[in-house]
């Protein structure tokens, strides 16, 4: 017996109309989790708009939902399939977070050799 006397009177607190009370939480955590990577999304769909000379962003964001579903149903990893990605993942996040700036740059600096000009700001 623990003890903890608020969680002791809590027990004792029926809902009838909540018969799993972890489902509350779990609701929350995947609106937390949703707030993070769909902001992510969001900014990779933008940058790709912009990167291509297109305002419009409608059709990238239709491609990537389209990607994302086709991905989500099409492959269900294992366990350690999904263990060995997260190492993946992490190798590849950190080879990106230096490569990336040094090849936009690289980018930016080419387009001012060229002097090319895309459309917008």
């Amino acid at each position: 017996m623990l003890n903890q006397p608020l969680m002791n009177l809590l027990k004792t607190i029926e809902f009838r109309f909540l018969e799993r009370f972890d489902m509350i939480f779990l609701a929350l955590y995947l609106f937390i989790v949703s707030r993070c990577w769909i902001l992510y999304c969001y900014s990779a769909i933008y940058s790709a708009s912009r990167l291509f000379g297109k305002p419009d962003h409608s059709r990238f964001a239709f491609a990537f939902l389209a990607v994302f579903v086709a991905l989500v149903f099409v492959h269900q990893p294992t366990w350690n399939e999904a263990d060995r990605s997260e190492i993946v993942l992490t190798i590849m996040n950190e080879w990106c977070m230096f490569a990336f700036p040094i090849l936009l740059l690289a980018a930016v600096k080419g387009k001012e050799l060229i002097g090319w000009r895309g459309s917008g700001g």
